[in-house]
């Protein structure tokens, strides 16, 4: 094919925008967003053009519409007094992850070409990464947030492990498919490898997760010589690299146990002269850190002002702005007038899912999303026990562990409604209305 027929392919540029997205994630959300407008909007003239309404009549769709509307309800009930428009554009994600699903039936080879994206995404991160370990600098020249995290093209962000563990799942839908076990082996370990240096002791907990849950549900295509195999490299690299670097293991090991146990120094101290550990679930560790008890107790704080419908979503960060104020000193001062809060409980979110529906959705919101990771329990459970051996089966029960994995509860996460988590988050569900597709008749 000569390169005006290139350009003449039907959805070229479509195709080139969502081979563009991992690479997107890394070097501009701004781009990023103007991509996927693009996208939705050639996708929703061509469905209307040609008058396939079909691709909108989806459960993905209707649940996200159910859920969108949920948001709206707590929004305009809400009591506390702030505005914040950006969440009217939340229904955005689903034409956006209904377009890409769209284009993936519509372009020949598109599912494997994003595959082979987000491979070599990760090798030039691999790249990047490893040199700005070496060098305390990357490519671009930006140095590392800490000497314990490397961020590489993300920067100041320190995002790195994040997008390894929201994208390199979705490599194991090929391999498990092509039975390309040794590349699975590959980029499980060089992705292992990027998450420890990107110092995000989140990410690694839920990776290796990751690689448990999957090793169970798969031990009977990869056998069990692959999986003891599996497991000692994963293993032997994780141990290798924690323990062979100084600021690695401060990180990993030291800090993780300061931040848990600790209550004679940093902010730990100040949290008991508050009695803190007096108002958690367990008195004799924090559950992540002092600090994350303490926004956890925000959220909880929050909700009981508004038990049904919370404060109003993205109403964390919106009320804090307002009761949260420095004086002429520079000092932080935090009206406690309505909530019993102290001079650490504020920030932009609750660094939790669940925690965050709770204190801006009460128990509505709370409730959809438990009732919606049950769900996708029961449907992992039913595959995993009811399965056949079918590729169909392998598939689905792929996209249900990245979205167990995804919507984990027991972690610390970013801000929910934020368009980088929200977008990477709902990515598989347009892999999976594609598998949808492509097994039908299986």
């Amino acid at each position: 094919m000569n390169k005006l027929n290139y350009f003449s392919e039907k959805f070229f540029f479509e195709k080139i925008l969502i081979l563009l997205i991992p690479f997107l994630f890394i070097f501009s959300r701004f781009f990023l967003e103007i991509s996927l407008i693009y996208i939705t909007i050639s996708a929703t003239i061509n469905i209307f053009r040609n008058k396939e309404f079909n691709y909108l009549n989806n459960n993905f769709f209707l649940i996200f519409i159910f859920f969108y509307l949920i948001i709206l309800f707590c929004y305009f009930v809400k009591k506390e007094n702030f505005s914040d428009e950006s969440i009217f554009f939340y229904i955005r994600y689903a034409f956006y992850i209904n377009s890409i699903f769209f284009f993936l039936l519509k372009i020949r080879n598109l599912d494997q070409l994003f595959f082979l994206s987000i491979k070599i995404s990760i090798i030039v991160l691999f790249i990047d990464a490893t040199f700005q370990y070496l060098t305390g600098k990357n490519l671009f020249g930006y140095t590392s947030p800490a000497s314990n995290r490397m961020a590489s093209f993300f920067n100041d962000e320190a995002i790195m492990g994040s997008f390894i563990l929201h994208f390199f799942p979705l490599l194991i839908l090929q391999e498990i498919e092509k039975k390309k076990y040794f590349q699975l082996i590959f980029f499980t370990i060089v992705s292992g490898y990027l998450i420890i240096l990107s110092g995000e002791r989140s990410s690694l907990g839920l990776f290796i997760l990751l690689l448990i849950i999957s090793i169970l549900a798969f031990n009977h295509l990869i056998g069990l010589k692959n999986i003891i195999f599996i497991l000692l490299i994963s293993i032997s690299s994780i141990v290798f690299l924690i323990s062979s670097s100084s600021e690695l293991k401060e990180r990993y090991i030291y800090q993780t146990f300061f931040e848990m146990k600790n209550f004679e120094r940093g902010i730990n101290k100040e949290f008991e002269s508050m009695k803190l550990r007096d108002k958690t679930l367990f008195k004799n560790f924090y559950i992540f850190s002092g600090y994350h008890n303490n926004l956890f107790l925000t959220s909880i704080e929050f909700f009981k002002s508004n038990k049904i419908t919370g404060i109003g979503p993205r109403g964390f960060k919106n009320v804090c702005k307002k009761i949260a104020t420095r004086d002429e000193n520079g000092s932080l001062q935090i009206d406690n007038s309505r909530f019993d809060l102290n001079k650490h409980s504020c920030n932009n979110h609750p660094h939790n899912y669940y925690f965050q529906a709770l204190a801006e959705m009460g128990l509505i919101g709370l409730l959809f999303l438990i009732l919606f990771y049950l769900f996708l329990i029961f449907k992992f459970l039913s595959y995993l026990f009811l399965r056949s051996e079918k590729t169909r089966d392998n598939y689905f029960l792929t996209i249900l562990i990245i979205c167990l994995i995804n919507f984990w509860p027991i972690t610390t996460t970013g801000d929910f409604f934020n368009n980088w988590i929200s977008i990477i988050i709902y990515i598989p569900f347009a892999f999976y209305l594609f598998g949808k597709e492509k097994y039908k008749n299986i």
